[in-house]
């Protein structure tokens, strides 16, 4: 069975006309139960529904976060997990979680400008021009620096910086404009606009029962590290860095159909009362087998706390730790990460040797 979960794909998605009409607090209080505590039950209905005594389930990504609220709650109905990018930074605070993510995004950013060199000035150029410029881009929305620099999410994923070098290629027209096709392609690479629960509640995944809200992590950690500042580094002649899987407060000001959230998610920024996503006695030592992908350079996972993860759930939990594979290595070559996890399972494989 694969799962649309709640507010995405067939499971009454949220987008603007379907928030049509709500007011802010009725979309807090909807999206609040969105949440992978939630999607854990909607898995459970399945279940029964199906007459499983034990199900397996595969968690790719943030799936690997479901998958361990799955354990906290519901054990028992589990036969195994096999987890692909996904095991959560389980007990660390958010703002951990950005500083270590922000890491990886500076190393990415870096090993992108030494894969294209000649990059370094193209970006530098489109960033001036658009610190000088007020760009539309043909959806009606705002290309500005930032949105731009967020293009980098892809540089976490295989092809994602060839992607992103092969779009730059065509920044310019000759009489010094941005390319159209150019403006095309930063529409497409953003898909905030037809996913909005993306930008309303990524950050609440790091919400577990805090009493402190999120406050915009990723934007207020982005400020803590001077390398980040696009302003400085375009004046010192520095390497720009580019953004990750972050979602930042100016989205709701330049994404057209996210202009009618930003009451939403500034009052899901400020919430306080997320409940608890996961129940660490519950996970330690897990009795139920988990076999896990991750990959060492995981520029959306952080892998330190994964392995942390790992070590609470106990010798149960068996991860396969490659540098061979970004974070989407199941898409990439699902075939060949699959067959070793369940040759894992299986005990047909020695890994970890």
């Amino acid at each position: 069975i694969l799962l649309d979960q709640r507010g995405t794909g067939r499971s009454a998605p949220i987008t603007g006309q379907t928030l049509e009409g709500l007011g802010d607090q009725q979309v807090v209080d909807l999206l609040t139960n969105l949440r992978a505590d939630n999607i854990v039950e909607d898995c459970e209905a399945f279940r029964r529904a199906l007459g499983a005594k034990k199900i397996r389930t595969l968690g790719q990504s943030y799936g690997g976060f479901i998958t361990l609220s799955y354990l906290s709650r519901y054990p028992d109905s589990l036969e195994a997990c096999f987890v692909t990018g996904g095991l959560a930074p389980v007990g660390q605070h958010i703002d951990d979680v950005y500083r270590a993510t922000w890491k990886r995004v500076q190393e990415r950013s870096r090993r992108y400008y030494e894969l294209f060199p000649g990059d370094r000035e193209k970006v530098r150029a489109v960033v001036k021009y658009l610190s000088e410029n007020n760009v539309q881009l043909p959806s009606g929305s705002i290309l500005t620096v930032d949105r731009f620099l967020a293009t980098g999410i892809g540089f976490g994923k295989s092809g994602g910086m060839e992607d992103f070098h092969w779009t730059l290629e065509s920044a310019f027209v000759a009489n010094g404009e941005l390319d159209y096709r150019f403006l095309v392609a930063m529409d497409r690479d953003h898909a905030w606009d037809t996913n909005p629960i993306y930008w309303l509640m990524h950050e609440s995944i790091y919400a577990e029962g805090s009493s402190q809200p999120t406050s915009w992590a990723a934007h207020r950690m982005q400020q803590e590290i001077p390398a980040l500042d696009w302003k400085k580094a375009l004046a010192n002649g520095d390497d720009i860095v580019f953004s990750g899987e972050m979602v930042f407060p100016w989205m709701g000001k330049t994404f057209l159909e996210l202009k009618p959230m930003d009451g939403v998610a500034e009052r899901l920024a400020a919430k306080s009362d997320w409940g608890p996503l996961y129940d660490t006695e519950k996970l330690r030592n897990c009795k139920v087998p988990v076999l896990a992908a991750a990959y060492y350079e995981d520029m959306y996972v952080e892998w330190r706390y994964s392995e942390q993860v790992a070590k609470l759930l106990g010798p149960k939990c068996k991860v396969w730790l490659t540098n061979e594979y970004q974070h989407n290595g199941l898409r990439a070559n699902g075939y060949n990460i699959l067959d070793l996890l369940l040759k894992m399972y299986h005990g047909e494989a020695a890994v970890p040797s």
